[in-house]
């Protein structure tokens, strides 16, 4: 589909194409591929995460584009579930292979279900096609002796209790203006670790090493409890538009403000 916008390109164009379905599930990837997962990592006594990005709804709209996507749930509820089985089987035996061969700490996964002004379904749909596919893949990850962080941009404050319930560790970035970041910490800073970001959208690009300054400190004023459950980062990935000044201011004010005194 040339010129259309990434979020409006198809593989799977319709799912009553039987042929065409059937071919695509005969081309999925082999999770225990040998291109997948190369050698064996050398440990150095830290932290290691085993990452992979686009988990569920972020592998559905690029399959089937974004519109499509969004009316899948409704109109083809068997296929969604046909698909999301088919991934969170794959990523379970990536994550076993991971453990394996790298002897992982944790797993990093996006999937971006949040808009800048609330989440892109109802609770409803979350639990009826999303909740226990995710949930197999946190208890894979307790099962092997690991975490499970994800990734996941936009309001999103709806799915947090029920993310909690079955078992996320980690959760990125309470993306700054679509929730309020005091009512996350008070409601759920007791119940998993926020892996907090700083706001990549303005502030690294467009504020004053001073207001980099100031929000981290903010950050971690709202945030810091006495048994930890903070970590701080950046809300996303880095742009060419950021100032090399507010990344340095960001990098001293964490290590100013990164510390809680009893």
């Amino acid at each position: 589909m040339e010129g259309a916008g990434l979020d409006s390109q198809c593989l799977i164009r319709d799912w009553e194409d039987e042929e065409a379905v059937e071919a695509f599930y005969a081309s999925f990837p082999d999770p225990d591929s040998p291109a997948l997962i190369v050698g064996n990592k050398q440990r150095d006594g830290r932290y290691l995460l085993g990452r992979w990005w686009d988990c569920f709804f972020e592998r559905l709209w690029r399959l089937r584009g974004m519109e499509n996507a969004l009316t899948d749930f409704y109109l083809y509820p068997e296929q969604v579930h046909r698909l999301f089985d088919r991934l969170s089987k794959f990523y379970m035996r990536v994550m076993e292979r991971a453990k394996e061969a790298w002897d992982v700490d944790g797993f990093f996964v996006s999937d971006d279900i949040g808009t800048q002004k609330a989440p892109f379904f109802s609770l409803d749909i979350f639990r009826e096609f999303f909740k226990d596919y995710y949930k197999r893949l946190f208890d894979k990850a307790h099962e092997l002796g690991t975490h499970f962080w994800l990734h996941c941009c936009g309001d999103i404050e709806m799915f947090l209790p029920d993310f909690i319930e079955i078992g996320l560790d980690v959760i990125h970035p309470i993306q700054k203006n679509t929730m309020d970041e005091r009512e996350i910490a008070r409601k759920y800073g007791d119940k998993i670790c926020i892996f907090s970001g700083i706001d990549v959208q303005y502030l690294m690009a467009f504020g004053t090493p001073e207001e980099v300054e100031a929000e981290v400190k903010y950050l971690m004023e709202t945030y810091k409890r006495p048994d930890g459950r903070l970590m701080m980062t950046m809300g996303n990935g880095s742009t060419p538009d950021w100032k090399l000044e507010n990344l340095d201011a960001m990098y001293a004010a964490s290590l100013k403000y990164g510390r809680f005194e009893k």
